[in-house]
């Protein structure tokens, strides 16, 4: 039985990507991803344009470069898979008396997180109110079927008050019509569509905030 070595073991999931200062050597980023995982689990590196690209011994080590990110000349630098198997999904009509815990208990029942979640900003023109957030929140995340996207409502009771959380990644998908390009509160197709009948929704039964 002819031996595999650790390297025909690799593939492309076990690769990350890393956009390092200009003057940064590979040596340096190798180091760098070394300290988050173990300069042993780095196997293999080199620059491709300007980006520096590492392969480590398992998918689990390169999950951890990318929540993490790695520290270079003492500022963090954001890593990412070699392979874009990450989406970007915002979750809608939050108020900010939810904490991010209870959305990434439910987000976490269809995929894993690769990073942090945060807060999108209002956008405001005005510098005074340039630190105002809106009810929307994103997170990175891979999904368990990586062909879609999610798109999904999540349902809370809280307080006695129902409230329903609209998820999508990506591109906008109206929970009314069913079509892309806009979202519920838009919908072109007037008041009837605009109305939420049967968006798909979360599994996880509703629960009271402790």
């Amino acid at each position: 039985m002819p031996v595999i070595s650790e390297f025909e073991k690799l593939a492309r999931r076990h690769g990350v990507k890393l956009f390092p200062p200009t003057g940064v050597s590979v040596e340096e980023c190798a180091l760098a991803v070394g300290e988050i995982v173990g300069h042993g689990s780095v196997k293999s590196a080199s620059r491709i344009n300007s980006m520096v690209v590492v392969f480590v011994d398992s998918t689990d080590k390169a999950d951890q470069l990318v929540v993490a990110g790695v520290v270079m000349n003492g500022a963090l630098m954001l890593v990412f898979f070699l392979s874009n198997l990450a989406k970007k999904v915002v979750v809608s009509n939050v108020p900010p008396i939810f904490k991010n815990n209870m959305l990434l208990q439910e987000l976490s029942r269809h995929g894993r997180m690769v990073s942090l979640m945060r807060s999108i900003p209002l956008g405001s023109k005005s510098p005074l109110l340039s630190h105002v957030v809106s009810f929307r929140r994103q997170v990175s995340m891979v999904p368990n079927n990586d062909k879609e996207g999610l798109n999904m409502a999540l349902h809370f009771r809280v307080d006695d008050f129902d409230y329903t959380f609209f998820v999508t990644t990506d591109s906008l998908k109206c929970f009314g019509c069913g079509k892309e390009g806009h979202v519920i509160w838009s919908c072109p197709y007037g008041t009837e569509a605009r109305r939420p009948a049967n968006p798909p929704v979360s599994a996880a039964p509703a629960r009271r905030r402790q």
